[in-house]
């Protein structure tokens, strides 16, 4: 894992071809911090994946992820977060895309997509809708709506909708989008993903997209609270991924 060489909004990591080499086909993918994104097995395998390919995989640290934090406490921070600073996350989407701004000359715009487990999908997903140039999402166990996280059940619902994916769908769904998720994830909700994947699918075809390029695979609940994600469902995805991006 390497450390970006030009100043960014957001510290940016990648593994992958060096910075020289110039534009390359980019994903960017979130789980936790950007060292286990991109280094902390399981969390890392798709960017293990990506990595064998003429692909740079890049992140950051989500909020309250990182250094001097805990990854289990990140949820809980998010809903102190929410109470003492309600715009923290809006605040992390504005760097974000600054972030990404930034490097676009180190990528190939008509080769670029994002990935993400878990809260990171979530973050990924917030960037895809951001970019026109950003084409393909992928997601593991996706965490789509916010107030099914018992860390975050108190938490103003209004404070939620501002950042929901549901504000998302109408961007959303004109992208390249496959999501896995395990038959019984209690964590972030088995119908709770469907339900966001057929509203996406319901406002491609309401924009006469006859054919989404919208799908779901519903895979062996695995983990705690059926929250896992397996290496051969890791591996499926990256091999999905790098199909997209012509590699």
């Amino acid at each position: 894992m390497k450390p970006v060489p030009i100043p960014t909004a957001l510290p940016l990591f990648y593994v992958g071809p060096d910075w020289d080499q110039g534009p390359m086909p980019t994903v960017f993918y979130f789980a936790l911090s950007a060292k286990e994104s991109l280094q902390v097995d399981p969390f890392c395998q798709p960017a293990l994946h990506l990595s064998s390919y003429p692909v740079r995989v890049l992140s950051v640290d989500l909020p309250f992820h990182g250094e001097g934090f805990s990854s289990q406490e990140g949820m809980f921070q998010w809903a102190h977060a929410w109470e003492e600073h309600p715009t923290f996350l809006t605040e992390f989407f504005t760097q974000l895309a600054s972030s990404v701004q930034m490097i676009e000359p180190w990528v190939q715009q008509e080769r670029v997509a994002t990935a993400g487990l878990s809260r990171g999908a979530f973050i990924a997903s917030h960037l895809a809708a951001a970019f026109p140039a950003i084409s393909t999402l992928l997601a593991f166990a996706p965490l789509t709506r916010l107030e099914v996280i018992k860390e975050l059940v108190d938490t103003s619902i209004s404070l939620l909708e501002q950042v929901s994916l549901s504000s998302l769908e109408g961007v959303l769904a004109t992208k390249t989008l496959r999501v896995y998720i395990g038959n019984r994830d209690t964590r972030v909700g088995t119908d709770v993903c469907f339900q966001w994947v057929r509203s996406l699918t319901e406002v491609a075809y309401a924009n006469r997209e006859r054919s989404p390029k919208i799908e779901m695979f519903m895979k062996p609940s695995i983990g705690y609270l059926g929250h896992g994600t397996s290496p051969d469902t890791f591996l499926e995805g990256a091999l999905w991924l790098i199909k997209q991006l012509h590699l």
